[in-house]
């Protein structure tokens, strides 16, 4: 449970100041367009940095969503580092006046972009496939194959800097069809799965349990259910009940 609680908290801290962040940033780019006169390149570096503000928080906040959530915490701590160095070498190009052959600077961008957004995809898919049907989790394995194969593909492409292979275009679009329609195939299938779920488990929707805690603990709950104006059953129930579906997902322990 503090685990759980933790990382709510860090979620919620982050959430904040990414939106902060891109706010500011937002605010400084819509100033820089109406101000009058030429948009001059200390301006096109300004408002490239605000998108490259906005596209890091995009990402920050898709992986942000694993928090707290075994195993999959550990991808969305990749793609936040992958997204800061993605976000740095971005940075560079922005503001340094590179001379002379620089190719490898780029393709690291480019490839630290390509693995960040194939793991924001990921982390999303994770969220909204966390409490699915055995029968969907193939489905989930089979885009989140794709989405890494095309990750692959791409970043080999940027890497050796030549896209002449006919043969090699054709499988780079295949693959890029089967990601997208594993991703829209997922997501409509996850839209039905929680009724199939409510109902196979409807028989154990009147049971009820007595939890025991220990003297601490008891008062934290006291002391919460005094703070939000409820009762204590209600906060024991509210947190079992997040710690079921952001820890040990309900799909883990229904048999069917």
């Amino acid at each position: 449970m503090p685990n759980a609680l933790t990382a709510a908290r860090v979620r919620k801290i982050t959430a904040r100041v990414t939106v902060g962040t891109f706010t500011v940033a937002a605010l400084i780019g819509i100033a820089i367009l109406l101000l009058p006169g030429q948009i001059g390149q200390t301006e096109t570096r300004i408002l490239l940095t605000t998108l490259l503000v906005g596209m890091a928080n995009a990402l920050l906040l898709c992986c942000l969503t694993t928090a707290g959530r075994r195993p999959a915490q550990r991808l969305g701590i990749a793609g936040a580092v992958a997204t800061l160095v993605a976000f740095l070498i971005g940075m560079t190009l922005t503001w340094s006046d590179l001379s002379g052959d620089h190719g490898w600077v780029w393709r690291g961008f480019g490839v630290s972009s390509v693995i960040a957004g194939t793991i924001a995809q990921c982390c999303l898919l994770l969220l909204t496939t966390a409490d699915v049907r055995r029968s969907v989790r193939w489905v989930r394995v089979g885009a989140l194959t794709a989405a890494a194969a095309l990750a692959a593909l791409l970043c080999a492409v940027i890497l050796d800097g030549r896209f002449d292979s006919e043969t090699f275009a054709r499988v780079v679009g295949v693959v890029a069809v089967l990601d997208a329609l594993g991703t829209v195939v997922l997501v409509a299938l996850t839209r039905l799965a929680p009724r199939e779920q409510a109902a196979a488990t409807a028989s154990a929707a009147d049971a009820t349990a007595t939890v025991t805690l220990s003297g601490p603990m008891a008062g934290l709950v006291i002391r919460r259910a005094a703070d939000t104006g409820t009762d204590p059953d209600t906060v024991v129930a509210l947190a079992v009940d997040r710690y079921l579906r952001e820890v040990t997902p309900i799909d883990r322990i229904d048999p069917a």
